[in-house]
């Protein structure tokens, strides 16, 4: 599906806002090729904001984004497009277009010497559509399926763009359990499997430590952890971050997952 994967460096990079101008960082990371990389951390942490900055839509106020080693800010904007592929939360589903046509879209940045997609586009599009179960409603309008859905095409848009690196802004916020599964296993079969780097920001961490083979813990714009999975999504370095008391379980396959037991007390919270 992709010729190669992209690495990623995070070189001191720091990004605010004209009421908040030290709002995230100084963030330094080594991202690679082959990785997918769960971004977590509470409301405000500025997870979607390091999404930004590593997909090119914000441009930091010091350090820098490379990828393999240049900075974004030197790389042409179709070249970038090509290499690049990012889904916000909540992506638009007003477009009067059918949900095959929206997965076409995703290929405009490979389309030369013209706009219309050929042969090879339509194949590309219909592939990545089988594999986000998207292709029984290829011929529906995009504002006549449900929220889940929706999302779902919108993935294969990205997926059809045939990226180097995946950054994906809390993609399964409106699935159901059976396509979270679905789509945390691509996404980790893209990396792995397939060579992208995948980086995605989830709430659910229980997604992350079973499918993620890298976690990156942001606490109010700094970096909390970094590293493997299974050293980062433990509850000793969770606890403190969310203000939870946390356990690990196994689940029938084996695969770990975190698991919310209490909440700490003395937080003026009730506890379960």
């Amino acid at each position: 599906m992709i010729e190669s994967g992209a690495n990623m460096s995070l070189d001191r990079v720091a990004f605010g806002f004209p009421a908040r101008p030290s709002f995230l960082g100084p963030l330094s990371a080594e991202l690679h090729a082959g990785e997918c990389w769960g971004v977590v951390g509470p409301n405000g942490a500025g997870k979607s904001t390091l999404l930004r900055l590593a997909a090119g839509l914000h441009t930091p106020t010091s350090g820098h984004v490379l990828l393999d080693g240049t900075p974004l800010s030197r790389i042409a904007s179709p070249h970038r497009a090509r290499s690049i592929a990012f889904l916000p939360q909540n992506p638009s589903s007003d477009f009067p277009l059918p949900a095959g046509d929206v997965v076409l879209m995703g290929r405009f940045p490979h389309r030369r010497g013209g706009f219309f997609e050929g042969a090879a586009d339509r194949s590309i599009a219909r592939s990545v559509m089988d594999r986000t179960r998207t292709r029984s409603f290829e011929s529906r309008m995009l504002s006549t399926l449900s929220g889940g859905e929706a999302q779902r095409v919108h993935l294969a848009a990205a997926m059809a763009q045939q990226p180097r690196v995946l950054l994906l802004d809390e993609p399964t916020a409106s699935l159901d359990l059976r396509h979270e599964l679905d789509i945390f296993g691509m996404l980790r079969e893209l990396a792995v499997a397939e060579g992208l780097l995948v980086l995605v920001v989830t709430h659910d961490l229980n997604l992350a430590a079973r499918f993620c083979t890298h976690a990156l813990l942001l606490d109010d714009g700094r970096l909390a952890a970094i590293g493997c999975a299974d050293d980062v999504l433990t509850p000793e370095v969770l606890a403190p971050i969310y203000g939870v008391e946390l356990s690990i379980a196994a689940t029938a396959d084996g695969a770990m997952r975190v698991l919310t037991a209490s909440r700490i007390s003395g937080t003026g919270l009730a506890e379960k």
